[in-house]
């Protein structure tokens, strides 16, 4: 993680919930747009299917945070600046990665880093049932992990076929 990141880190460790909530929210809203822009210019048709059918699944998560967020702070809105010390998402730098396969594998590193953020924000926290929404919430980035995992071996080995 670099120096911005860990400070970003640090700093959420000591925020209120609602802050964490906001961080967390903000952040899916961020991979939602990235994966959204990404299923229109996949360079392969396969491609924009699964970043699309990414962009629906986070969005979905996106939403149940927002609910947890309404039902638990009704009279607060979604606080916007705050720290994020996910290096995520600036969509445009994926523009210029030069092969499917290279996205896919820099999007591996995203979603990992991801899953670390909410493991050890998780840990952080004293209270349980926030503890638990983030525990929860490092399990579906897994599994995304894991999907785009699946997809970048799939697509290496069709690759590879094709070149036989």
């Amino acid at each position: 993680m670099d120096p911005k990141a860990k400070d970003a880190m640090m700093m959420l460790k000591n925020s209120s919930p609602e802050v964490i909530i906001s961080c967390v929210i903000i952040n899916e809203t961020k991979e939602m747009e990235l994966y959204k822009m990404l299923s229109h210019i996949a360079p392969e048709v396969d491609g924009a299917i699964f970043f699309s059918g990414l962009s629906k699944e986070v969005k979905r998560v996106k939403e149940f945070l927002e609910k947890v967020y309404g039902n638990l702070f009704p009279e607060i809105d979604i606080v916007e600046d705050v720290p994020t010390p996910v290096n995520l998402i600036n969509p445009e730098e994926y523009l210029e990665v030069e092969s499917y396969e290279s996205l896919l594998h820099a999007l591996l590193d995203v979603e990992e880093e991801v899953v670390r953020f909410y493991r050890e924000l998780s840990g952080s926290c004293s209270d349980n049932d926030l503890k638990k929404l983030l525990e929860f919430l490092s399990q579906i980035k897994e599994r995304h992990r894991d999907l785009i995992r699946a997809e970048y071996e799939l697509y290496k080995k069709l690759k590879g076929a094709n070149r036989s």
